[in-house]
């Protein structure tokens, strides 16, 4: 697993899309939550900004004040996707590669 290169006490910043059958799917109604943990907990929980809602485009930030306290090693970012009707989708954990400078 490949992972996001970050430095810890920069701001976290991440566009997305979100996908189906690897189609862009519309985000309308729905709602986008992440979080980041290490070991197993949760250290943060970065804001989600639609960008393009017909698109399913997304921002993820988390702000360096915030990121100044995650740990140096290997990160996992975690997705959950809630649809108006209430399907929930949880993604897959996305490496992220967290420095110290």
């Amino acid at each position: 697993m490949e992972g996001i290169p970050f430095v810890a006490g920069s701001t976290f910043l991440v566009d997305a899309q979100f996908n189906e059958n690897g189609l862009p799917k519309s985000l309308l109604g729905w709602t986008v939550a992440a979080e980041v943990s290490y070991g197993g907990s949760r250290i943060s929980s970065p804001t989600v900004t639609v960008t393009d809602e017909a698109q399913g485009r997304y921002r993820l930030r988390a702000e360096a004040s915030v990121t100044v306290a995650w740990p140096e090693g290997k990160l996992e970012l975690r997705l959950r996707y809630a649809s108006p009707e209430g399907q929930v989708i949880v993604s897959e954990p996305t490496l992220i590669n967290c420095d110290r400078v």
